[in-house]
């Protein structure tokens, strides 16, 4: 998860500074079809992730900053402040290192 490419979606997301074409990458999964409006996630602010034909392309931006978005918590989605997110997304990141190392066979 990359804490920029997460910080680039929630300023696009919050008509904050961002370049226009990340506004217009992101799609909400319920704006799609009935098809994804019906499923669990929809009710949690994940963006829809461009399907790929091959492994190389999941490194696209357009793929890989949704994924990353829809890593995240679904608390730290509806976060309106900029700073509020920033924190929260670090403290998102340190729990996510410190599960690593527990679970990890060192």
């Amino acid at each position: 998860m990359s804490i920029m490419l997460c910080l680039l979606i929630h300023r696009a997301l919050n008509g904050r500074q961002s370049p226009t074409y990340v506004a217009e990458l992101l799609q909400p999964e319920t704006e799609v079809s009935t098809r994804h409006a019906s499923l669990w996630s929809a009710n949690k602010n994940d963006q829809l992730v461009p399907q790929t034909a091959l492994k190389f392309d999941e490194r696209a931006f357009s793929v890989a900053t949704t994924v990353a978005w829809n890593s995240l918590p679904t608390e730290i989605h509806s976060i309106g402040s900029t700073t509020t997110f920033n924190n929260k997304l670090k403290g998102v990141l340190v729990y996510y290192i410190l599960q690593y190392f527990w679970t990890a066979d060192l």
